[in-house]
Formats: structure tokens, sequence, C-alpha cells
């Protein structure tokens, strides 16, 4: 039996950005079923999954952990999650308008295993397309944003979005917290995986103890962006989101290119270097690049990249709708996914031989470590046994020396003397 739509998340996150297009498809008539994995490392994300499923079915939402026996004709990720689901395409979805971390999400290995590709940014789509079919989807996490007037007496509000991990900025900013509240109203809201990771939860605390109001991985973004008079954030996908919004934004990070992938540079690297985004790695110079971020100059320029590069359809999932419908009926270009096939099936040919070369390379080092270490173990025991033999050796030379002394000394002579007359020897 084959179904329309099979799709995958995992948080909150990957959810609103693609379920508006799912609602729409299934209010058309097409079958969606959606899954998430059973268990998740204990680390921290078997409690986002759970808490993601109970969200899910608490809106009367039914969501699978095992493969159903069916073929589905349209797989929705993304990213790889391998949960034996059978489909005949294979399409990623965005839920980050753009990546601020190209070396974490640009493999080469995962990308040709789409059949498309669903961008939000004209730039992605531009440079995704070489390892699949790219196509323009609205961001559907949130309608316009309409900015609320704060009041003139009050202070301006700063969002500070910071990332997860060694690339996060909460610790760099940690002691300036009181800085920023004495001229900014702080309201913060944490990456999922600081949300929810074990290893995360001093940082968490930090945000919490620092920000004038606080909020989690499940709180939607809209309103708080609508609320912001600036945002500050870090190597985080956050970064696009208030580009995207036109608020203005700061970046404060300690190596703005750290994510880079080869040499092909973070995006945010190369709005500093044009001058479209401030940025620091100095908690110094904090308040100076956040007040830097709402003059003229920088807002100016950040609205411009947006406008060229972000892309703003009225009808958010029209063109994510038609995509998907399309492989659903096998309305596609079928030459250029014959030809996409065949460069998929030869890369994982030759990458397949290739890992059984690395394979048996990493068989051999091991090999050849092994023997280095037995070869350790025999020079130690070679070394310890010519210690011994030292120690053999001086004690026979103190041996020779004592029978030496024996020899030369009166008694022997006397007893030598007495076994000679004994024996006839003398007289």
């Amino acid at each position: 039996m084959k179904k329309d739509v099979a799709v995958v998340f995992l948080n909150y996150i990957q959810y609103v950005s693609i379920v508006p297009t799912l609602e729409k498809l299934t209010s058309m008539g097409y079958k969606v079923d959606y899954y998430c994995l059973k268990d998740g490392d204990p680390i921290g994300f078997d409690i986002m999954f759970n808490d993601f499923k109970r969200m899910l079915r608490e809106k009367q939402i039914k969501i699978y952990e095992k493969a159903l026996k069916c073929e589905y004709k349209v797989l929705l990720e993304p990213y790889p999650i391998e949960m034996g689901i059978r489909y005949k395409y294979r399409i990623k979805y965005a839920y980050s308008l753009l990546s601020a971390k190209p070396n974490k999400v640009y493999f080469v290995r995962n990308l040709l295993l789409y059949d498309a590709i669903l961008c939000f940014s004209k730039c992605s789509a531009n440079y995704l397309s070489v390892f699949s079919k790219t196509f323009l989807m609205g961001n559907q996490k949130y309608g316009d944003i309409y900015r609320k007037k704060n009041n003139k007496n009050s202070k301006k509000v700063l969002l500070y979005l910071p990332t997860y991990g060694e690339e996060s900025s909460i610790n760099l900013i940690a002691k300036e917290f009181l800085k920023l509240k004495e001229k900014y109203y702080v309201i913060s809201k944490v990456h999922h995986c600081t949300t929810y990771l074990k290893n995360e939860k001093e940082q968490l605390q930090k945000v919490k103890d620092g920000s004038d109001e606080f909020y989690n991985t499940n709180e939607d973004l809209g309103p708080l962006l609508s609320r912001a008079d600036v945002v500050l954030t870090d190597n985080s996908g956050a970064i696009f989101e208030a580009l995207y919004t036109n608020t203005p934004i700061a970046i404060i990070a300690d190596d703005i290119n750290k994510n880079k992938y080869y040499n092909f540079n973070t995006t945010q690297y190369e709005l500093v270097q044009k001058g479209i985004i401030p940025y620091t790695n100095n908690p110094d110079d904090l308040l100076k690049i956040v007040a830097a971020a709402m003059s003229s100059k920088y807002y100016e320029a950040q609205k411009k990249w947006n406008k060229e590069n972000f892309y703003h359809p009225k009808d958010k999932t029209k063109d994510s709708v038609s995509v998907i419908i399309n492989y659903i009926n096998d309305n596609i270009d079928e030459r250029y996914q014959a030809m996409h096939d065949i460069l998929k099936n030869e890369y994982y040919l030759y990458k397949d031989s290739y890992d059984s070369l690395e394979i048996k390379e990493k068989e051999y080092n091991d090999k050849i470590e092994s023997l280095k270490l037995d070869n350790d173990k025999i020079q130690i025991e070679n070394n310890h046994l010519k210690e011994q033999l030292e120690i053999y050796k001086l004690d026979n030379d103190n041996l020779k020396e004592q029978l030496n002394y024996y020899k030369t000394g009166k008694l022997y002579k006397i007893a030598n003397k007495i076994y000679r007359i004994k024996n006839g020897e003398e007289k």
C-alpha cells in the first residue's frame, strides 16, 4: 500500500517550520503521517523527544515511533533520520532560515540523499543546488511581524538569542548582564539544546538569572521579535531570524568564522566583513555594538540584505505545498531526476569503496599500534632482564671479591696448609 507523505521531526522548532504546509495538504485530502524517534540520547534528547511527543498528543495529533509497513510517495525530513521508513522521494525541509554552522550541516553524504531541498533563502537555494534540486518556500514560523510600540519612558527591549555548546556566547557575556539591564529590558530565549541537555544546565541558569524575562525553546519567536528593538546573538541561526524580520542585530562571539566548512565561510562572517552586522569578541564592547546595530547605517544595510536574499511570498505555504504535490504525482523533471540518481549512486558506490578502504586502513593502523604496544612490552621486559643481569653481575663480582678476600686471608692460608699436610703434600 502506498501513502502520500511521511514527515519526521524531533522538536518544536522543526514542527512549526513545516506544519502549516502539512495542515494545508491534509485539508486538500492528502494523507500525512507524523513520525518522531522513540528514544533519544540520555544526555537530554530523550526528554526533548518525549516532551515534543506529549505536546503533539495533547493536540490530538497521532505520532508514530516506528515505520509503518507501507511505502510513502514523499518522505520529509530536516536532515537524515533513519527510521526505516520506505519512500519514493526524499525531500529536505528547512527549519532554520539559513545555517550559521555550515561545518555541521552541509555534509555531501547527507545532502546528496535528497531528491529536493526546500529553502527559505535565495542564497541557500543557490549553493545547495550543487547537491540537489532546490525550491524556495515561505517562512511559516510566523506571519508578518508588527512592531509593538514600547512606552517612550521605558527602556528599549534587547532580545538575547544564544546558541548552545562551545559556539555559545553565554559564558562570554555572563558577567555583562547587569550592564545590559541597566540600559535595556532584557528578554532571553535559549536554544532547544540549552533547554534539554544536561551539560547545559549551568548555562541555562546563567541566562535565567541575567534576564528580565526568560523563555525556553517552546515559546514562539515571532511575538518576541515583535517586541524587540534589537537582537543580540552569537553563531546562532537567530542571526537570520532577526534579519528576516528587519530587527536590528549585533553579534558577540569568540570567533565569527569558527564554523566555516573548508573554504566556505560562514554567512555571518561575510556579513560582518561587508559592514552589515556589528560584531565583537570583547565583552567590553558589548554596549557599543548593540547601539551600533540600531543606527541607520546598519539598519538600512540589514534591510537591504534581507530584501535581496530572503523569500517573502504573501502565501507562505503555496510553494512548499505545490512542490510536495508534484512529487506525490510524479510530476517532476525525469531527466534531472535520472541524472541526480546517477550522481547519488556513483557517489555512494565510491563512498562505500572509500569507507571500506578506510576500515581496512583503520584495521591496519590498529594492528600496527597493537604490534607497537607488543614491541614496547618486549622492550620493557628486555630492559627489565638487562637490569636483572646487571644485578647478577654485581652479585657475581661481589662473590669473586669475597672469594679473593678469603683466599688471601690468614684463615685460608692456615686451612690450606693443614689440608696439604693431611694429604702428604707437606711435611
